[in-house]
């Protein structure tokens, strides 16, 4: 058997052990986590000890539903302001309220 025989697996093993390694920067990647950077980089620097790895996969696929909110609130107050703008009218506090409660 040659000597190279055996790089396909290796390199498919080595590509496989970092895509399991960066599993929780990737999860919080994906679900846009606000906390990514920390996670990213508590899981590079002590993900190699398995109990941190754990710790980091839990708290990227932790609900991020405060920051969602939060981003749908600002998006729909500059929609609000772009509507108010255009139809030269100006929307009570009180309209604003409810349709920030419906966002929740």
């Amino acid at each position: 058997m040659k000597h190279g025989a055996y790089q396909p697996f290796s390199t498919f093993l080595i590509v496989t052990i970092s895509i399991s390694y960066l599993l929780p920067a990737m999860v919080a990647a994906v679900k846009l986590h606000s906390s990514i950077f920390p996670i990213l980089t508590l899981n590079l620097a002590f993900g190699w000890t398995g109990f941190i790895w754990i710790i980091c996969l839990f708290w990227a696929m932790k609900s991020n539903k405060k920051a969602v909110v939060g981003n749908k609130i600002e998006q729909t107050n500059q929609f609000l302001s772009l509507y108010c703008e255009y139809q030269k009218k100006d929307i009570s506090d009180e309209h604003r309220w409810l349709i920030y409660n419906n966002l929740q």
